[in-house]
């Protein structure tokens, strides 16, 4: 009969010599961006990020139009909704279903209901 052993340690040489490696910023050091840097070039972080900081503003326009008069709240809804879909990129084809829900959640929620009555929107006008 034979007897089942656990399996043993691998020995790892040289471990010490793996982690002592040249010092952060040394001579040996990589220069130029980091791979996050570069991963995040390639998914276009840094444009999303200007989009965003565009998107607010665009945000903030919207409002100081309505403020200012020169919109009516039903206006200022449907150019925030349209800015909100353009800054996370809804597609052309998918535009008009989640405009639709989101227009069903603007009438439905009791709290968003109440606010854009305080705005001066009329939900039964938001409908297309």
């Amino acid at each position: 009969m034979t007897s089942i052993k656990p399996p043993s340690k691998p020995s790892v040489s040289g471990i010490d010599s793996v982690t002592t490696g040249p010092s952060v910023g040394g001579a040996n050091a990589p220069s130029g961006p980091s791979f996050r840097d570069r991963v995040d070039e390639a998914r276009g972080v840094s444009k999303s990020e200007a989009a965003a900081s565009s998107g607010a503003a665009s945000t903030q326009s919207i409002v100081t139009q309505l403020k200012s008069g020169a919109i009516t709240p039903n206006e200022a809804v449907s150019r925030l909704t349209e800015a909100a879909m353009q800054r996370n990129r809804v597609p052309p084809a998918m535009r008009p279903a989640v405009e639709s829900q989101v227009r069903e959640f603007l009438q439905r929620d009791p709290v968003v209901g109440e606010l854009m009555r305080t705005m001066g929107a009329s939900l039964q006008s938001m409908e297309k």
